[in-house]
């Protein structure tokens, strides 16, 4: 029995403005560990970090011949996903094609509606419903749809219809999930991150601590959509110190980034860690990074990660502007991020980064001078501008839908899935239309890299020059897409 797992990819769309992922990616990594700790036939193809086209995976599946193939999609990436599956079926009928990520599991009927060629898709977190399936493909049932029957998080076809069975509890021993194998992938094909207080690029492990988030920001959907509950479960300390340990004795690990989408809410839990990071002395071998909300970064919390090896916080700060805080139902002030950012420098945090986002409800002209004014205070050594992606299964879709805040979706905008790159408009807000909001974002841009270079013009200088020379050697489509979106914006900040 054989399951292949794709993380689909194009030559558009968000994965191309990003280029190849820096670590593998997390869903399929566990998936695939928890099938083989069951001793599953399992292998996995990042299709655009292997910079592979369709054709290569229609090959590579001819070769392998796998009975279930899995694909891990967002919006970004549904229309390759949908490539392949069709691709699939033209290999064999009989080969059955799985469906999951946020994409499909906030869509699991349109999904199905979009593509006849998928026979199920799998919502939310899918370690146990995936075993399921692909043990009931291995002992052969009869009719395709007793795949799925009542195997719960699960959307299937019947006949001319779908049913949906219902929601699959959540894991609540986070600690009996297998560690990811990373000895599954080609890891020198994954990007580097280049890190400023050493000087040096290094391969990124991803890592997550816990599943879930309380939180309800209107962008935001880590839960799975709607129906799935908000639940928040957390590995222990020891169990994530022994996945680091693992990893570096296996492949010389150094550098960890925690995926959580909200790491620090359960300050004893982060002191354990912290303790236990410094008495197995890995806080002199390793540096790792999380994300943080403004509110929860207390001088205490930067303290003790600092000691223990972080060399790198991230928040979503997203606006500067009170209305848009409030309408983006974060929970945040402009005080919270000043705050943060002063904890952090008070406890010498060497590298500190967030993310704004232009074009939210009740996002205007003056919104926006207003968030430049704050990224121009702050002086951040480094700071990701996005525009506004209205994701399936968030509440921004639906307020779209409403027009509230005065956001509207542009002509033919809605559902397409082709637009989804993160570097145009599709949506738009009060007296700022489309062009407006990726030229307020550029702005941004100009900001953010005139206020890091203030703070440090030779280390912004520096970083510039050892990216532009490790894409020259690694990853030269990547420097070509940065060079046409971006070189106007550096020569202008002066950079």
């Amino acid at each position: 029995m054989k399951t292949l797992l794709i993380n689909p990819g194009e030559t558009t769309g968000e994965g191309r403005a990003y280029g190849p992922l820096t670590s593998p990616h997390m869903v399929l990594a566990y998936l695939a560990a928890y099938l083989k700790a069951r001793g599953e036939d399992v292998k996995i193809i990042e299709m655009p970090t292997y910079k592979m086209s369709h054709e290569d995976v229609f090959e590579a599946i001819k070769h392998y011949a796998p009975d279930v193939v899995g694909l891990t999609v967002r919006s970004f990436n549904i229309k390759s996903a949908y490539k392949i599956a069709v691709g699939v079926k033209k290999l064999s009928k009989n080969i059955q094609v799985v469906m999951g990520g946020s994409h499909a599991t906030a869509l699991p009927e349109h999904t199905l509606e979009e593509c006849a060629d998928i026979d199920a898709v799998v919502m939310a977190y899918g370690e146990e419903t995936l075993y399921e399936i692909v043990t009931r493909v291995s002992k052969g049932y009869k009719e395709q749809k007793a795949f799925y029957e009542d195997v719960m998080g699960v959307t299937y076809r019947n006949g001319g219809g779908y049913i949906g069975n219902g929601d699959r509890p959540v894991i609540a021993d986070l600690d009996a999930l297998p560690f990811p194998d990373y000895g599954m992938y080609d890891l020198n094909k994954f990007g580097k991150m280049y890190f400023s207080d050493t000087g040096r690029f290094e391969r990124e492990f991803s890592i997550f601590a816990s599943r879930g988030c309380p939180f309800k920001c209107i962008f935001c959907m880590p839960h799975g959509g709607p129906g799935i509950s908000r639940n928040r479960t957390t590995r222990s300390p020891e169990n994530i110190v022994a996945e680091m340990e693992m990893n570096m004795e296996k492949f010389g690990a150094k550098t960890f980034n925690f995926n959580d989408s909200t790491f620090g809410i359960n300050r004893k839990w982060v002191k354990e860690f912290c303790e236990l990071l410094r008495k197995r002395g890995l806080h002199k071998k390793v540096h790792w990074s999380f994300e943080t909300r403004a509110d929860l970064a207390s001088e205490e919390l930067f303290i003790d990660t600092k000691e223990a090896g972080c060399n790198w916080v991230f928040a979503g700060f997203e606006s500067g502007a009170k209305s848009v805080l409030e309408g983006m139902r974060k929970g945040i002030t402009k005080e919270d991020i000043k705050k943060y950012i002063a904890n952090a420098r008070a406890a010498k945090v060497p590298y500190i980064s967030a993310s704004f986002v232009v074009g939210l409800p009740y996002e205007n002209r003056q919104t926006c001078l207003e968030t430049r004014e704050l990224v121009r205070e702050l002086e951040l050594d480094s700071v990701g501008v996005n525009i506004a992606a209205v994701y399936p299964g968030t509440e921004l879709f639906s307020m779209v839908d409403q027009g509230v805040g005065g956001i509207q979706w542009l002509p033919g905008a809605r559902m397409n899935w082709d637009i989804y790159d993160r570097t145009r408009a599709h949506v738009r807000v009060n007296d700022l239309g489309p062009d407006d909001i990726e030229r307020e974002a550029n702005e941004l841009r100009k900001v953010a890299l005139r206020s890091a270079a203030k703070r440090n013009y030779f280390k912004q200088l520096r970083k510039s020059a050892m990216y532009f020379l490790y894409y020259c050697h690694a990853d030269r489509p990547k420097l070509f897409h940065h060079i046409k979106q971006g070189i106007k914006n550096l020569l202008t900040a002066g950079i």
